[in-house]
């Protein structure tokens, strides 16, 4: 009985080892695996807002920090082998933009409101910027197609079942005075609809610090499920 035990074990056994050799020889198998996890915990902001059992909305919030245009300008540029020279010009313009305003990429849905759009003006939903206690209005809001690189950053909360949004504040004040200073220690983005608590989500601002992603080897594991 313990021979028939073991001899039906090998029959399974002996099939797959050779089936994931197989496979591994025909589907190709990626030697490295980049992570960003660092980058998601400093910039990236979730909110799930509910009525008792009913979904009002889901918001993934990222804000484009310096910090993040820079690791964005780097794995944009490896993207089409561009050199050093390309590479400063680049980082340039992206961190130029933040001189100008304050930008966030939004991924939402809003169920509630059958996924009106946050730029229509039936949506029950508006945005502003809270830095020392003062509200700051959208200088602009529009949908966009998210950029390939960004998708990635957002992992696995970027699903097609949310809407992609670029909005932006003004960097300065009318009298041309900076938003954000050398005292400010964090920012919020809220989000506000009529008869509920207005909900944020805040970023401390701390020192620069350089954002890497982490690239670590490829579990020997295949990506097909024979």
């Amino acid at each position: 009985m313990k021979l028939r035990y073991i001899a039906c074990c090998l029959l399974f056994l002996f099939p797959g080892c050779r089936y994931f050799r197989w496979g591994k020889n025909v589907f190709h198998q990626s030697k490295t695996q980049c992570t960003y996890d660092t980058l998601k915990q400093n910039y990236i902001r979730s909110l799930r807002i509910y009525d008792h059992f009913t979904t009002l909305a889901l918001f993934d919030v990222f804000w484009l920090s310096d910090e993040v245009r820079t690791l964005y300008s780097k794995e944009y540029i490896s993207r089409y082998g561009y050199t050093q020279e390309r590479y400063t010009t680049f980082l340039r313009r992206q961190l130029a933009e933040n001189d100008h305003e304050i930008a966030f990429y939004i991924l939402a849905s809003v169920p509630h409101a059958c996924d009106v759009l946050l730029t229509d003006e039936q949506t029950p939903w508006t945005i502003y910027l809270n830095i020392h206690n003062i509200s700051y209005e959208p200088k602009s809001l529009k949908v966009i197609d998210l950029p390939p690189v960004y998708q990635v950053f957002f992992g696995k909360r970027y699903t097609i079942s949310k809407t992609a949004y670029l909005v932006t504040f003004a960097a300065k004040t009318i009298e041309g005075k900076p938003i954000i200073t050398q005292a400010t220690n964090s920012l919020s983005l809220c989000f506000h609809m009529v008869g509920i608590k207005d909900e944020c989500v805040t970023w401390k601002i701390a020192s620069p610090g350089r954002v890497e992603s982490r690239c670590v080897d490829n579990p020997d594991v295949l990506a097909y499920d024979m």
